[in-house]
């Protein structure tokens, strides 16, 4: 294993990985905006030392997140990755069987389409919180937290807004009316400072009143699921 420093701007971050191939592979696992913007990875070697995971993984301690295929996905794939598929998903099946009878019992423990797009919009929510947390630091605003440290209205409204635009074709001005009109229906109302307590926010005015950099927010968000639709299409 090595140890690898990922740069992006003034932000440096690390991470261990088997190799620099790896460290791109999953550099999201180390920052979800990593997956958007541009990001330098280099090799940190200490002289006199080498780095070992200090938890060696068992097999049985893994844990594994379905991920739904479409039906031409499944009957486009062989005995072989047929069998991997219910072997990794511990789906009971008999060598015996059939490809045929193995295709219907992959189809039917495939995930439902509401599990995995839940679970898709969520992943994607959690993305576009940390693009604009990004964007937000770049202009000198510090004040978005982390996702995890995300109060959870703030989570749900970043979920809604994602599932908004995978359910239409918007526009950023379409996108910060689905959100203003979330906001009133909640109670929030104009105000000059953010205010989660009063429920008062400044950008609870028309689009076209809103200052550049807020109107860019939307324009990012819009592009970081649309960058989604489009790999799924």
């Amino acid at each position: 294993m090595k140890l690898y420093k990922f740069t992006c701007g003034v932000d440096e971050k690390v991470g261990v990985f088997a190799d620099e191939t790896e460290a791109y592979e999953r550099r999201t696992e180390v920052d979800p905006t990593f997956h958007f913007l541009p990001v330098t990875i280099e090799e940190i070697e200490i002289p006199g030392y080498k780095v070992y995971p200090s938890v060696e993984l068992r097999q049985e301690d893994m844990v594994f997140q379905p991920t739904r295929l479409s039906d031409g996905e499944i009957d486009a794939m062989d005995r072989k990755q047929l069998t991997e598929w219910l072997k990794a998903n511990n789906v009971d099946y008999v060598p015996q069987w059939g490809d045929a009878r193995l295709r219907e019992t992959v189809k039917s423990h495939n995930p439902s389409v509401a599990v995995s797009e839940k679970a898709d919009a969520e992943k994607i929510a959690r993305i576009c919180h940390e693009v604009n947390r990004g964007y937000c630091r770049s202009i000198g605003d510090d004040s978005q937290p982390s996702w995890e440290e995300a109060p959870e209205w703030q989570k749900e409204s970043v979920v809604n807004g994602v599932n908004f635009h995978l359910e239409n074709e918007t526009t950023p001005e379409q996108s910060h009316e689905n959100w203003m009109a979330e906001k009133v229906a909640a109670g929030w109302v104009y105000g000059p400072i953010k205010d989660p307590e009063k429920k008062e926010h400044p950008c609870m005015v028309a689009y076209q009143e809103l200052p550049a950099e807020q109107r860019t927010k939307d324009y990012l968000f819009k592009a970081v699921v649309d960058t989604f639709k489009e790999a799924k299409q």
